[in-house]
């Protein structure tokens, strides 16, 4: 069953891509109307169901400089919810290794879907002050 949610994305460049894994190879790259999964051996996909958890997530990275907060995006998006309760990640490099999160320490108001489709930008970030 598809719903309706909210993605919050990091323009690099041309590219929109994952807030926290952002780094090539294991960063997932979205591109608008188009429905991505996840690269092998990551994900689910996260994302929020209700706005108000999306814009306080981005409220909330002030600690990450302010360069990256000013390229983070706001999307609309359509999603297949995953069952999953944990997200993967492939670290590349000189020890590869992957990594899971368990859904309950991602930001409040996050799920996890199996593919994703960003639908419209909403917002650029601003700060609420």
């Amino acid at each position: 069953m598809i719903k309706d949610g909210w993605k919050v994305v990091l323009r690099c460049k041309d590219l929109l891509k994952c807030v926290v894994m952002k780094n090539e190879p294991t960063s997932i790259l979205f591109k608008e109307e188009e429905w991505i999964e996840p690269n092998e051996g990551n994900g689910p996909i996260t994302l929020f169901v209700d706005l108000e958890d999306a814009e306080n997530f981005m409220n909330n990275c002030k600690c990450w400089g302010e360069e990256y907060r000013n390229n983070m995006r706001l999307y609309r998006c359509e999603y297949e919810p995953s069952e999953s309760v944990l997200v993967w990640q492939n670290i590349i490099g000189p020890h590869s290794v992957k990594e899971s999160l368990k859904l309950c320490f991602c930001p409040n108001g996050t799920v996890l879907a199996e593919r994703i489709r960003l639908k419209g930008k909403i917002a650029l970030y601003k700060d609420s002050k």
